[in-house]
C-alpha cells in the first residue's frame, strides 16, 4: 500500500479499531499451512507446488478456499468489520466484494488503492463511517 493510504488505516487504529486479519498477498492467508499433509523431505517440490497450490486467492474459480479462509479469520479473530482495499486495475476483487459483503453478515467498506489522498480521500468520510457502523454492530451483539 502506498503510504497515504497506510496513513488512512492508521486513522481506523486511532478510532478505537484493530486490524485483526490481513487478505493481502504479503498477509497469512498466503503463507503455507502449518500442518501439511505430505512430507517436504521426502519431495521438497512436489512440497512446494502443494503449498503454492493451496494459497487460497481471488483467481481461483469457484472462489471458495477463499470465502471459507476468511470465514475461518472472521470466526477465530472476532472480526466485526470489513475493509475491502482493491486497485483501480483490479477487477477480480472487486469481483468479490458483493459476494463477502453477503456472506460476512458485517459492516464492509470498500476502499480503491493508490487513489490520491489515501484511499481517494475517503478517510474523513467512509472510513469515519465505517467505523461508527462496526462500533454499532459491535453494540447490537453484545445486548441480550
Amino acid at each position: 500500500l502506498a503510504p497515504a493510504d497506510r496513513d488512512a488505516l492508521r486513522e481506523l487504529e486511532r478510532d478505537g479499531l484493530r486490524v485483526a486479519a490481513h487478505c493481502y498477498d504479503r498477509g497469512p492467508r498466503t503463507w503455507p499451512e502449518r500442518e501439511a499433509d505430505f512430507d517436504a523431505a521426502a519431495d521438497p517440490f512436489l512440497a512446494l507446488a502443494l503449498a503454492w497450490l493451496r494459497i487460497p486467492d481471488v483467481f481461483q474459480r469457484p472462489a471458495d478456499a477463499l470465502r471459507v479462509w476468511v470465514e475461518t479469520a472472521i470466526r477465530r479473530e472476532d472480526i466485526r468489520g470489513l475493509v475491502l482495499v482493491s486497485h483501480r486495475w483490479c477487477g477480480l476483487w472487486r469481483g468479490e466484494v458483493a459476494r463477502v459483503r453477503a456472506a460476512g453478515g458485517l459492516p464492509v467498506v470498500e476502499l480503491e488503492a493508490g487513489a490520491e489522498g489515501g484511499f481517494g480521500g475517503a478517510r474523513g468520510t467512509r472510513l469515519e463511517a465505517f467505523a461508527e457502523s462496526v462500533r454499532r454492530a459491535a453494540a447490537g451483539r453484545e445486548t441480550p
